[in-house]
């Protein structure tokens, strides 16, 4: 992304590609500082094509991972208005609600995630995110589901969690 970036300073996507990147540095922990970047690039994105779905996905993304949620929720709105068909967008939308007290408007959204992309890569994290909304709504049942459909695709922990949570709310303390 950088290299195209260079070739073409133009690029709002190399820059919405760099800000995911940064992002996603971030969340693994890998790096604190590149939250910054990932907002520096996704901004620039934005700027030079305020028409790119990907590049209102990344500063929607960004935004939530910095805890501006009214903002990360406009920016997404608008990555879903340029590209409706957009999983990945249906899906951090629905992450960003669940942050704004709306986990049931959420589920709406990350359904339409799997819908529109059922083989899609991120399978794992959108049942994860699903059981998580499940999980903020009390309805621990569909959270263990929801944990244990994606914890036999996705090797991370958040699942887990989720998971150890749904079945404690339930007093199945032994399996948790």
């Amino acid at each position: 992304f950088q290299r195209a970036a260079e070739k073409d300073p133009n690029f709002a996507r190399a820059f919405a590609g760099i800000s995911w990147t940064y992002a996603q540095l971030s969340i693994l922990g890998i790096a604190d500082h590149d939250r910054q970047k990932a907002m520096e690039a996704a901004r620039t994105a934005v700027n030079l094509d305020d028409k790119d779905s990907f590049a209102h996905l990344a500063l929607g993304r960004t935004l939530n991972l910095n805890r501006a949620r009214q903002e990360s929720i406009y920016e997404l709105e608008l990555a879903i208005g340029l590209n409706p068909n957009s999983a990945q967008a249906h899906s951090h939308f629905g992450i960003a609600l669940v942050h704004n007290d709306q986990a049931k408007r959420a589920i709406t959204h990350m359904e339409l995630a799997m819908r529109l992309s059922p083989s899609d890569p991120e399978k794992g994290p959108f049942h994860t995110r699903l059981a998580g909304a499940h999980l903020f709504l009390a309805e621990y049942e569909e959270t263990i589901s929801w944990s244990r459909k994606a914890i036999q695709i996705y090797s991370h922990w958040l699942p887990h969690v989720y998971l150890t949570a749904g079945l404690a709310c339930l007093d199945k303390n032994d399996e948790a």
